[in-house]
């Protein structure tokens, strides 16, 4: 499913720098993963991940690993690990900043 929202994004279905409806529907539930430290480090540098921290910059809470790690190694083998400062609000940035990472 995420290489699905990856390719809307690519084609400027989902996105843009003016988000439509589907962007509210779709970005909250990605945005609810990247809450999850078995999945967030394999999500957030992917165009769904950003187009999710985008829409919704603050999510409360963190999961901890829950999920087998043989589930996740295929995962884990291309990602870097969880910081904190992945859960840290991006009203800290600069309005520059935050629209250099938009994706239009």
């Amino acid at each position: 499913m995420l290489d699905k929202i990856d390719g809307w994004i690519d084609a400027g279905v989902i996105g843009r720098a003016e988000p439509n409806a589907a962007d509210f529907q779709i970005a909250p539930s990605v945005r609810v993963l990247l809450c999850f430290e078995d999945y967030g480090p394999s999500i957030r540098d992917r165009p769904a991940g950003e187009l999710a921290m985008r829409v919704v910059p603050d999510y409360p809470g963190r999961v901890p690993p829950v999920a087998p790690p043989d589930w996740l190694e295929p995962l884990r083998s291309r990602v870097r690990p969880l910081s904190t400062s992945d859960f840290v609000s991006s009203r800290l940035e600069s309005p520059a900043s935050r629209s250099s990472r938009n994706v239009s």
